[in-house]
């Protein structure tokens, strides 16, 4: 399991074309700050990643169950909060 910045999807600076200088270097500052924020074991860990309605089943007696792990990360805990 790899930690956020390790996947693909946040190698985002492929996207921006090499002439647009000043949004490369704003984009790769707040992705290097994010990186160096405080780490500890009650605020970083292992997260689903992909939490929405369509991976998170209930049963009649309330019971829930988390499905789709595919996107799995270590990541900060709110992400999983805060992205869907």
């Amino acid at each position: 399991i790899n930690d956020w910045y390790e996947n693909e999807e946040y190698n985002f600076l492929k996207y921006i074309p090499k002439d647009e200088t000043t949004i490369r270097e704003i984009a790769s500052d707040l992705l290097n700050s994010i990186k160096e924020l405080q780490k500890s074991t009650s605020n970083y860990g292992f997260i689903h990643g992909d939490l929405w309605l369509e991976n998170i089943l209930v049963e009649n007696n309330s019971n829930v169950t988390m499905i789709d792990f595919q996107d799995c990360e270590k990541h900060f805990y709110i992400f999983n909060r805060t992205i869907n």
